[in-house]
């Protein structure tokens, strides 16, 4: 999963423009992974998901775009996944614990990169972190900013730590417990990683309590081949009563 507007299709003109260069245009892919656009011209456009937490993918050429309705699917592969995503609440209801394991669908893939059959390693992990929103849309940007702050982040050192740190057993899920100087915990007090599980403890203010809050998770891997955009995958949205 991904955020709103936080990918989009790149889609370039074919039909008129004659030029190899055309500059493109892009269509904002919503958090649950449709797009629409009912203003194009009629043409033949190619098109390519970017900017998208995904394995690169090819881009899907002469796809014509007239009065009717016209429907493009891409198959894509996420970096990761977020799985297992529970919210739960200490005694007094003070602090929300959010964990998630992550998963890998796979540590490596061949894609074409301008027509030539290249293999990619699955970027390191730079950053898991929780989100929190009282709105519907709950992702990076569409969020409570108190919550995005270091302190409540899992900031991996510099250039980030291979996913095998992670997956001890090569089955594609979380299964290790780190210490906390994997990620700095002595300035993040609220984060730690056990059995697998990420996990965060949130404070919630006596104020703010009495209300729906929707909660999150998101993981970032990245390197300069891949997810160029630094974009999060994204946990499932869950919408949850925080009682005073």
């Amino acid at each position: 999963m991904a955020s709103q507007a936080h990918g989009h299709i790149r889609i370039w003109e074919r039909s008129f423009t004659g030029r190899p260069d055309a500059v493109h245009q892009q269509i904002p892919v919503q958090q649950n992974g449709t797009y629409n656009n009912r203003k194009l011209f009629a043409g033949t456009y190619d098109m390519l998901p970017f900017g998208l937490p995904i394995w690169p993918t090819d881009t899907v050429f002469h796809v014509p775009i007239g009065r009717r309705t016209v429907t493009q699917d891409f198959r894509v592969y996420p970096l990761l996944r977020l799985v297992d995503f529970d919210v739960s609440f200490t005694a007094n209801n003070d602090t929300v614990i959010l964990s998630s394991r992550i998963y890998a669908p796979a540590t490596q893939r061949t894609v074409n990169i301008h027509g030539v059959p290249t293999t990619l390693d699955l970027p390191p992990l730079r950053r898991v972190r929780p989100m929190v929103s009282f709105l519907y849309f709950t992702g990076p940007g569409q969020e409570n900013p108190a919550y995005d702050a270091p302190r409540f982040r899992m900031d991996f050192p510099a250039g980030g730590t291979p996913w095998a740190t992670f997956d001890t057993t090569g089955d594609g899920f979380s299964n290790a417990t780190l210490p906390g100087t994997s990620f700095a915990a002595a300035s993040r007090p609220y984060a730690s990683i056990v059995e697998g599980r990420f996990i965060f403890r949130l404070p919630i203010p006596a104020s703010q309590r009495g209300q729906y809050f929707n909660f999150r998770m998101g993981a970032r891997a990245f390197c300069t081949e891949i997810n160029t955009a630094e974009r999060y995958n994204l946990s499932e949205i869950r919408r949850v009563w925080v009682p005073r």
